[in-house]
């Protein structure tokens, strides 16, 4: 029986003995010690980027298009595309054109093997090199033959003096509005934060008027300035890069955006850091995500871990003009449930740290819903972490799912040399569900 359920995958290098370090997203993935890059990394699915199997089925979620607004390629990054292509019959043939900042577009044939998954190579398909000139690239995934695949984008980098890597679940239709509670461009003392939020426009003849707006914690509402703004256009099938640090804007602090277009399109913010956490000290790492499509009152999110080395905070933002009244439940692996009241003040963000609400009794790993009584919010997860006996350094950023489902696709996964891949699973129903995990190799 395939009851609604939650599942996201881990990935991760295992220097000594199988130990799930607790990464809530769909891949976390850290390269072996010998490899170039060094850093965990991981995957995230935004608000409606999981698709739905009907009830009963078994059938994959899968889809013909997938839209990624960031990537990279040259100057230290190397890109990826996964395909994963749940078909037990047929080969998809997939075109990916990729939009190149300031350049013209470029289209490259490839195909997935039926019940397989395939790796696709951007840096190569767009004549470049980790060591070659930097391109700022989005990508459009189609399958030419009607074959639902999954598309993930795993990249590694070596920048902003950051070792690190993410890995980001496409998008499957462009939208006009996005939200992201977290976003940091604080560069004051230990902490050196850099957010970028990447906006593609899938259309072939319409221009995107895109508004950006910046909720600092201290504006928007009564008796308070407006909250900062910035507005670009986005021509037919282009790419554009927006910073919190944009002249004009000159916003060095944590906060969180929402961002509204005129026409459809999609946007991501990564963000690459340096700062001393508590719980983890000193730390680098990266993280990118697509951003909810609405605010919500429900966010789960099936990982989360709180023992040594590892700091978590779930990261709401309320977007409107009211007082949000927020339920965080937190879900042991032992059972143990512990629920916490929070307010998440009009117009603004807060930060839960889920380190100093542990509970006498529960475990270290730790699931979570989150309920808002009211007024809807958005929701993530934010971790730091030293793992391992090599202190690997890195963080991890994923928007909550707002509702359980019975199907769950992944197309990245990795289990030779030094990784070790693990499934993580949250149940919010009220009775035991048994699971299938079907796997498909290269």
């Amino acid at each position: 029986m395939w009851a609604a359920m939650m599942a996201m995958t881990n990935e991760e290098s295992v220097k000594k003995g199988g130990f799930n370090i607790g990464f809530v997203n769909p891949l976390l993935y850290q390269i072996a010690s010998g490899g170039t890059y060094g850093s965990d990394f991981h995957d995230i699915p935004a608000a409606d980027m999981v698709a739905k199997a009907q009830n009963g089925q078994r059938a994959a979620p899968a889809n013909t298009t997938w839209y990624f607004a960031e990537g990279s390629v040259g100057g230290g990054f190397q890109e990826y595309l996964t395909l994963q292509n749940p078909s037990t019959t047929q080969t998809a043939n997939v075109s990916v054109t990729y939009l190149i900042q300031g350049s013209a577009a470029r289209t490259v044939a490839h195909s997935v093997n039926a019940s397989s998954r395939s790796t696709i190579d951007v840096d190569k398909d767009l004549n470049d090199s980790p060591t070659g000139p930097h391109i700022s690239v989005a990508s459009i995934v189609q399958v030419t033959n009607s074959v639902g695949i999954v598309a993930e984008r795993p990249m590694y980098f070596n920048v902003l003096g950051v070792h690190s890597g993410t890995d980001v679940v496409g998008a499957t239709a462009p939208r006009q509005s996005y939200y992201f509670s977290e976003a940091d461009e604080t560069q004051s003392g230990s902490a050196n934060y850099h957010t970028f939020l990447t906006m593609l426009n899938p259309s072939a003849s319409a221009t995107a008027h895109v508004t950006i707006t910046y909720y600092t914690g201290s504006c928007g509402g009564t008796g308070q300035a407006a909250c900062p703004t910035e507005s670009f256009s986005l021509l037919p099938l282009t790419r554009q890069t927006a910073s919190p640090d944009d002249a004009g804007v000159g916003l060095r602090q944590k906060l969180a955006i929402g961002v509204a277009s005129d026409q459809n399109i999609v946007a991501e913010r990564p963000m690459y850091f340096t700062d001393n956490v508590p719980n983890s000290g000193l730390t680098t790492g990266a993280a990118s995500e697509v951003g909810a499509t609405q605010p919500g009152l429900n966010w789960l999110f099936a990982e989360g871990y709180t023992g040594g080395g590892f700091q978590e905070y779930y990261e709401l933002a309320n977007f409107g003009p009211a007082d949000a009244h927020v339920n965080i439940n937190l879900e042991y692996t032992n059972g143990a449930v512990h629920t916490f009241p929070v307010t998440v003040p009009a117009h603004s963000h807060i930060a839960f740290d889920v380190n100093a609400h542990f509970s006498s009794g529960a475990t270290n790993s730790v699931s979570a819903q989150i309920t808002s009584t009211d007024n809807p919010i958005v929701a993530d997860r934010l971790m730091y972490f030293h793992f391992g006996g090599a202190h690997i350094s890195g963080g991890t950023d994923v928007v909550g799912t707002p509702a359980a489902t019975n199907v769950y696709t992944f197309a990245e996964g990795y289990t030779g040399g030094a990784f070790s891949e693990f499934l993580t699973l949250q149940n919010p129903t009220g009775n035991s569900e048994a699971v299938a995990v079907t796997l498909f190799t290269q």
